[in-house]
């Protein structure tokens, strides 16, 4: 790709498009989910299922698709689908490579948009498989929070991904670590990071987003801080707490609204109302939103919609 991620974001006026979500597409195709491995459960039996997906989201209008590796971390890997390590670090390249090719295909039939890829980094919370990724109630040494992440961001990164997305991210410690940790060892890397919430106020296990803003405050190579995985009124107030206490971009990804149960594993109650996501992306940009995407239980309706908000005098998703 000509252009890269930073210079996109620096020349476009207007919010760069992520994905939404990858199980729920997998589950309407009638997909099941055997491991808790979720969408990368995908990796190991249908790796073209999720090209296809991608290939719909690149066709929607997503600048940017996410790997199906939020739970494939090497350590989820070998204990969920009982792999060796070798075949853990090659299923993360198969996830890279399906992005790939659903983004030559698009580019091929479109040539008109800037597609990325970005690399899915979730928190211990979501190998955990127990809902932790929205409470933050782990711990875990640096060290081993560091060895838990180091092989599956080496394997995004040699893959050729055009940036990390650690998403999700339940624990200030966990952010802190990840922080520096990306910064020491993988310098030339470009993050996204996003977090869970308590309240519009605090990460999901009790800090204040204040002190979490105030961690990124001098680091060029975080690209974009910002809120995922919770009912849009939710993270677009936590977002506007976010914009008090930082300059930098700031990224959204809401999900439907509804309830997960861990316990049973799965969604819960119908949507709730709420205003549909391309209603909003004109307070989003005022708060400086630079990067607009859908968490679980969002489609590529939704994408198509934001496309189609952003861009109203286009012919089509990406025409």
């Amino acid at each position: 790709m000509a252009m890269d991620i930073v210079d996109f974001l620096r020349n476009s006026p207007l919010p760069i498009l992520l994905d939404g979500a990858l199980a729920t597409e997998l589950a309407r195709r009638g997909y099941t989910f055997t491991t808790p491995l979720w969408s990368a459960d995908a990796l190991l039996h249908e790796p073209n299922e999720l090209r296809r997906i991608h290939d719909i989201y690149y066709t929607m209008g997503a600048n940017i698709a996410m790997t199906a590796t939020y739970h494939a971390s090497i350590k989820g890997l070998c204990e969920h689908a009982a792999v060796s390590e070798e075949r853990a670090r090659r299923l993360i390249h198969i996830s890279v490579g399906v992005a790939k090719r659903a983004r030559r295909r698009v580019t091929t039939a479109y040539c008109n948009q800037p597609m990325f890829i970005a690399g899915s980094v979730g928190p211990y919370g979501a190998f955990l498989a127990n809902g932790s990724e929205y409470r933050g109630d782990y711990w875990l040494p640096e060290d081993d929070l560091k060895a838990f992440h180091r092989g599956r961001i080496e394997e995004l990164l040699k893959a050729g991904v055009d940036m990390l997305f650690c998403e999700k991210m339940p624990s200030y410690e966990e952010v802190r670590v990840l922080f520096h940790f990306l910064a020491d060892e993988f310098p030339e890397a470009k993050v996204l990071f996003s977090f869970t919430v308590k309240d519009a106020d605090h990460l999901s296990d009790g800090t204040p987003l204040s002190t979490v803003a105030a961690l990124f405050k001098e680091s060029p190579k975080v690209l974009a801080i910002g809120v995922s995985c919770a009912p849009e009124a939710l993270a677009t107030a936590a977002c506007t707490v976010l914009r008090r206490h930082t300059d930098k971009p700031l990224l959204i990804c809401p999900n439907s609204g509804e309830t997960y149960g861990a316990a049973a594993k799965e969604w819960s109650g119908k949507q709730p109302a709420q205003r549909p996501f391309h209603e909003c992306v004109r307070v989003w940009e005022g708060l400086g939103i630079r990067f607009i995407g859908g968490c679980c239980r969002t489609t590529p309706d939704d994408i198509e919609r934001l496309h189609s908000m952003l861009y109203p005098d286009s012919i089509g998703p990406v025409n």
